[in-house]
């Protein structure tokens, strides 16, 4: 869904996620952010190692999440937790592993949100209800808000 050829500002999924992300003023009320999910496609062997890798430790079975290539809106929205949890296991050496509510915008395969979709909404709303916990990134880009 991303496309390489077009700038990130012209690209409507940046614009989307920025938009679920603002509070906006409606009458006499002020409208909250909105839960966030990244429900992550297999590529076309099925496979979704591409971004999502699991077992990457024999010791913790932890995963791996690849968001390099994600649009910096959404990649600044994982890993913002204030007070992340790292993970007890010595053989991480390059990067930590953290364990429970570590990103704002959870990232699930969809082979495993297809199975119980209603947990990772729930999910979703919950850390709509404690945004604060989270530093939330706003922006497209370093230099566009929306």
């Amino acid at each position: 869904m991303k496309n390489l050829f077009e700038n990130e500002q012209e690209q409507w999924i940046p614009w989307e996620v920025a938009y679920s992300l603002r509070n906006k003023k409606i009458g006499d009320r002020i409208s909250r952010p909105n839960g966030m999910l990244m429900v992550v496609l297999p590529d076309r062997n099925g496979q979704y190692d591409y971004y999502i890798q699991d077992n990457t430790c024999n010791y913790c079975k932890c995963r791996t999440l690849h968001t390099n290539f994600l649009f910096p809106i959404l990649r600044k929205n994982t890993f913002n937790h204030k007070n992340k949890v790292e993970a007890d296991c010595d053989q991480h050496s390059i990067s930590p592993v953290y364990i429970g509510d570590h990103s704002y915008i959870e990232s699930v395969k969809w082979e495993d949100f297809i199975k119980n979709p209603t947990t990772y909404l729930n999910n979703a709303t919950r850390k709509r209800d404690i945004i604060e916990d989270f530093n939330i990134s706003k922006m497209l880009s370093d230099d566009l808000v929306v």
